[in-house]
């Protein structure tokens, strides 16, 4: 039992250090950076993909869980490692850091946002 206690502990703060901080972050980036027009659209199909997610990873769950033999102390640390990977690696991407510094008078001046969508879509 006090084995079980010691993991909880080490791996509890794992989500919250990553994705929360992170979801927060970018929800406020693209309230800001996103056109008033289409933003309950856009918002709108992320709770859409999110929704429609969350039955294949809890079928993806329900595999490893039977793959490690039900270790499941093990498929959480698997799990929250993956998102601290995740959250570091957003950092070091060129894209992401540029559209992160852009304020949104810069987003917003005439046409700058339809170029940036342009240089993305572009590079894709």
């Amino acid at each position: 039992m006090a084995k079980r206690v010691v993991t909880f502990i080490k791996i509890f703060p794992i989500p919250f250090c990553s994705t929360h901080s992170l979801y927060l972050h970018i929800s406020t980036i693209l309230q800001i950076t996103i056109p008033t027009e289409i933003r309950g659209r856009v918002f709108g199909l992320l709770a859409t993909i999110s929704a429609c997610l969350q039955p294949i990873g809890l079928g993806l769950g329900g595999a490893a869980a039977s793959l490690v033999g039900k270790n499941i102390p093990l498929i959480y640390l698997v799990c929250g490692t993956c998102m601290a990977l995740i959250t570091l690696g957003s950092v070091f991407f060129a894209k992401f850091r540029r559209y992160v510094a852009s304020g949104p008078s810069e987003l917003h001046e005439e046409g700058a946002l339809n170029q940036r969508i342009e240089e993305a879509a572009s590079t894709d």
